[in-house]
């Protein structure tokens, strides 16, 4: 039998990477340009040859990421791009596939049916090197959708709100709240945390409908941390000590709240605090006033507990 190089010639062929080299322009500060190289020299004067993008989304890569030796390894000989799982991530948004992944979707409706929680774990920053926080934005966007075909989903419309917020995307959120306040009425959490948003929304500034919506909450239940905390605020943001009583609610709802501490109580203690600063309060002003300031002052002392 005749072998196969009687019919054809055998050209070998040698793949060669030279491990940190690209190719740019002969300046004085390319080694590259500047070294004796004869060979190289030849090669590349003499025989057809070309250049191969190695970043970005030639390689798998999300768009302005540089290449590194983990998609150099990949990608050399594949005959096509292989995407890093990230940047599969990237395109399965961008086509719809991410919203309707089956996986995904089970998982989820396992977790309605069972009234569990569904959990997601990663990486969630701007970074571009692993992840990258717009994945889980789509994830949200994904619940945005389903809600449009399930308005009544009182649930769903709470995780979107608190997850807008948390994306500090305070418009969308106060427009999730709205849903599910209209679903979920005299709930004083979810009025305390609409209020929030709504406050975000306008610039900081809780005047107006966020003042409204505290008092609806702390109507519904005097003792909502978070609504007396706000409250706190718009009594300080006023100079209107007396007339709400709000920080003294917020003195009392503090004491017990030292016990375990959280986030919110930084807050609280922080709106106490600066109430009683000299140049707020009269000190020649009534006795409510006074009383007021002593809780106040209690309070900044329990302060190192808080920690």
């Amino acid at each position: 039998m005749p072998s196969v190089s009687d019919k054809h010639s055998v050209i070998p062929v040698l793949l060669l990477i030279l491990d940190g080299v690209g190719c740019r322009d002969a300046a004085p500060d390319n080694p590259v340009s500047l070294a004796r190289k004869p060979n190289w020299d030849r090669l590349w004067r003499e025989f057809a040859h070309t250049t191969i993008d190695a970043s970005e989304r030639s390689v798998g890569l999300p768009s302005g990421q540089m290449g590194n030796s983990e998609v150099g390894h990949l990608n050399i000989g594949a005959g096509r791009v292989i995407y890093q799982d990230f940047t599969r991530i990237d395109r399965a948004i961008e086509t719809g596939e991410f919203a309707t992944n089956p996986v995904l979707a089970e998982a989820v409706a396992t977790a309605r049916r069972n009234n569990a929680t569904f959990h997601v774990l990663g990486l969630v920053s701007p970074g571009g090197v692993h992840s990258h926080e717009r994945q889980i934005a789509a994830m949200v966007e994904s619940l945005a959708q389903r809600l449009k075909q399930r308005p009544d989903d009182a649930d769903g419309w709470v995780l979107l709100a608190h997850s807008y917020q948390a994306l500090e995307r305070f418009a969308e959120a106060t427009d999730a709240y709205a849903h599910a306040d209209a679903l979920i009425p005299n709930n004083a959490s979810l009025l305390a945390d609409y209020a929030d948003a709504l406050a975000m929304a306008q610039g900081r500034r809780l005047e107006g409908a966020p003042a409204a919506l505290i008092q609806r909450a702390l109507a519904i239940d005097p003792k909502q941390k978070k609504a007396l905390a706000l409250a706190a605020t718009v009594a300080l943001e006023t100079r209107d000590l007396l007339g709400s009583g709000a920080h003294g609610r917020v003195a009392e709802a503090g004491v017990p709240v030292l016990v375990q501490p959280a986030r919110l109580d930084h807050v609280v203690v922080a709106d106490v605090v600066e109430m009683e600063d000299c140049h707020l309060v009269d000190r020649g002003t009534t006795a409510g006033v006074r009383e007021t300031c002593r809780r106040a002052r209690s309070l900044a002392v329990s302060r190192s507990l808080i920690g």
